[in-house]
């Protein structure tokens, strides 16, 4: 035990235990790190990635493309390497960083590393929803990531942030990680909350005058946040070549999102929540966590108590949260990771305990033993570990996802290109078979570029049509068809048709892959 501790110290074993896992995720997980036609938001990231500069002058003004954090990312490694081996580079990469930010983060707080091998060995291949959040390509891929970061600089630093003295690096940098989860994901503003509020409290307990101190500790916080989300946000636009005032109007349309989402909607009267099994699970964790704090040892207690605290107080606004379906869900919070980690270490120390309990020994470690099983197959029943993939395999036909990925992207840089070739906006329309919508449209940022309702194919009211098209001169349209349909021209024109002021020909001098292309007369 003491050699493998000493090893789990060592940065070469920590490395090779992330390479080793990340090989078998590989097999283990079906193309864990596509989820690429199965929701819509997903492709508007990834989409950043094949058509920066399309999606840069037409919707620079949507929180979509506002979020650098998910797009510039996939914008380098899929300019690097293409669609599908840019997302498998990039993605393999989070996760490889995710698990040495783990391990690191569990060995500052319980110093076993055999436990800590097993624990992420459970959260890796048993709880699916964390490899899937990793990988799909909406922005709580890195919503995950920068919290665990988060995390694990707290379990170094959480002494140093409430203690007397100020240390502005630590501090700043604090406010650093906070900006960019700002920026990912507006509603971290309530993890933020949190931890504003947990630091006044644990200052408070260190201090007697603490008024002048935590000002200038919030300042100090406050100025990295500020030098991230509006600083470098604004060079970013600059760099984007956006006008700086429409660049961050985006931010209205993010706090109106929270507002109307978070604090107008909160009704506590709405008791649904009660009925959901990780809710009440969720309660019985933070049980297991008190145990684990009190068992603690001393040189780490300061650490696991700053650690647990904020993931009570983060969770229990969680609890309270009626809309799940925003921000309280799986896919989006880290405090199911945490509270697998409470609970399997505090199973642990009352294993150890009642070893010296002779009476009712079996029936205690029984007990555990059902809880932990419980505790397993409810969340994982949540978010099952096949479900995106098998979602994504009924898209079309039997290609395999690499070759449906490298077909996805050839289609979507092809009208990319058109598009700044002939320097026009483009609308789609797509006549396959999807399960779901196209993700070609969906890449173009769905409704915003989608000539039919995106899902039916219907024709779109005209009212609808005319926010679509709102420039004749400037729109090219875009029909995407199997090879061997006819009459597409006709197609298009009964989308059309039903609004005055509609004509179109087709244009031939380029070529989309699986596409024509019609001019508006």
């Amino acid at each position: 035990m003491k050699k493998l501790h000493q090893l789990g110290q060592k940065s070469f074993f920590r490395i090779l235990f992330s390479f080793v896992i990340l090989f078998i995720t590989y097999f283990y997980y079906t193309d864990w790190y596509i989820s690429l036609g199965v929701f819509t938001d997903d492709h508007f990231y990834w989409g950043s990635g094949e058509v920066y500069s399309y999606l840069k002058k037409h919707f620079s003004d949507t929180y979509y493309f506002h979020r650098w954090t998910a797009n510039i990312p996939h914008y380098i490694f899929q300019s690097i390497f293409g669609g599908y081996w840019g997302l498998f580079v990039y993605k393999n990469l989070l996760l490889f960083i995710s698990i040495i930010c783990i391990f690191k983060f569990l060995n500052n707080i319980y110093q076993n590393n055999l436990l800590n091998i097993f624990l992420i060995i459970g959260l890796i291949f048993y709880y699916g929803f964390f490899v899937r959040t990793i990988g799909n390509s909406y922005v709580s891929s890195e919503n995950l990531f920068l919290i665990l970061v988060l995390l694990y600089f707290l379990s170094l630093k959480s002494n140093q942030i409430c203690s007397k003295n100020l240390d502005f690096k630590i501090l700043f940098t604090l406010g650093i990680f906070l900006g960019l989860l700002i920026i990912n994901y507006t509603i971290n503003l309530r993890l933020i909350g949190c931890l504003f509020f947990l630091i006044f409290l644990e200052s408070l307990s260190k201090e007697k005058t603490i008024l002048k101190s935590l000002m200038i500790k919030f300042s100090i916080i406050i100025a990295g946040i500020v030098s991230i989300s509006i600083i470098l946000d604004a060079l970013i636009g600059v760099l984007s070549g956006q006008n700086l005032i429409n660049w961050f109007k985006v931010y209205k349309q993010y706090f109106y999102f929270y507002d109307t989402i978070l604090i107008d909607q909160y009704n506590l009267r709405n008791l649904d929540y009660f009925k959901k099994p990780q809710y009440w699970l969720a309660l019985i964790n933070i049980f297991f966590a008190f145990l684990f704090l009190k068992e603690t040892s001393k040189e780490k207690k300061n650490t696991s108590r700053f650690i647990i605290k904020l993931n009570i107080i983060y969770f229990i606004t969680v609890i309270l949260e009626p809309l799940h379906n925003v921000g309280s869900t799986l896919k989006y919070n880290y405090a199911y990771v945490f509270l697998f980690f409470c609970f399997v270490n505090s199973a642990v120390i009352l294993l150890n305990t009642i070893k010296n309990f002779k009476i009712f020994k079996r029936s205690n470690i029984s007990l555990f033993f059902v809880s932990f099983l419980i505790n397993f197959h409810v969340i994982s029943s949540i978010e099952n570990n096949d479900k995106l993939y098998h979602q994504y395999a009924k898209q079309t036909d039997k290609t395999s996802v690499r070759q449906k990925i490298k077909i996805l992207s050839k289609e979507v840089r092809d009208a990319g290109f058109v598009a700044g070739k002939l320097d026009k906006k483009l609308v789609l329309v797509d006549f396959r078979k999807h399960l779901r919508k196209s993700p070609t449209i969906n890449t173009f940022y769905g409704n915003y570029s989608s000539l039919a309702q995106p899902r039916t194919r219907k024709p779109k009211e005209c009212s609808q049509l005319k926010w679509n098209i709102n420039d004749k001169n400037n729109t090219i349209i875009v029909a995407y068809h199997y090879q061997s349909e006819k009459n597409i021209k006709e197609k298009v024109l009964s989308l059309l048709n039903h609004c005055q002021g509609y004509e179109i020909y087709e244009y031939k001098k380029l070529k989309i892959t699986n596409a024509s292309i019609f001019f508006l007369k």
